[in-house]
């Protein structure tokens, strides 16, 4: 009898835990193993998006130096096994992101590729959000970011902030 009342209380204590196995706690788990100091998150606003393991929500957790960094959002597309992929949305795309795209006399391949990567993320961002999370995204999209999947795409961003000036 002490056996059960003891598993009970053990049990009423773990209700409100993060320890739990639910989709939910699965999400941040995997939204933590993502940030740099995971013992630091703090998660708000977390609600449940347009799949059954879909969650989306802020967080704000410490960087290297030990600072919080601000609510970041974020959304989880969980799979039926059980698995699934966490992704912090990244910090608004800005005019100078575009420009160091196509920045004359720089060009370096590794360079041009995270830079590129950076902007696909960025203005994929919304859509993604959208997605999984199931409500508008929470900010603006930046402007540039239309036409980014066409042929011509730099040679738009070149003439966008170069023609002008040479």
């Amino acid at each position: 009898m002490r056996s059960i009342v003891a598993f009970a209380i053990v049990i009423s204590t773990l209700t409100g835990c993060d320890y739990l196995p639910t989709a939910e706690n699965t999400a941040k788990k995997a939204v933590k193993d993502s940030l740099f100091d995971p013992d630091s998150a703090k998660f708000t606003d977390v609600f449940k998006g347009t799949g059954d393991n879909n969650y989306c929500g802020w967080v704000n957790a410490k960087n290297r130096f030990g600072a919080f960094v601000g609510s970041t959002p974020f959304f989880y597309e969980g799979m039926s096994s059980g698995i699934g992929f966490a992704h912090l949305v990244p910090e608004p795309l800005t005019d100078r992101d575009f420009k160091r795209l196509v920045e004359p006399g720089t060009f370096d391949k590794e360079r041009f590729i995270s830079q590129f990567g950076k902007i696909r993320d960025g203005c994929e961002a919304a859509a993604n959000w959208e997605r999984v999370c199931g409500v508008s995204f929470p900010r603006e999209t930046h402007r540039l970011c239309e036409g980014i999947g066409e042929k011509n795409y730099t040679s738009h961003l070149y003439k966008e902030f170069y023609s002008n000036n040479e």
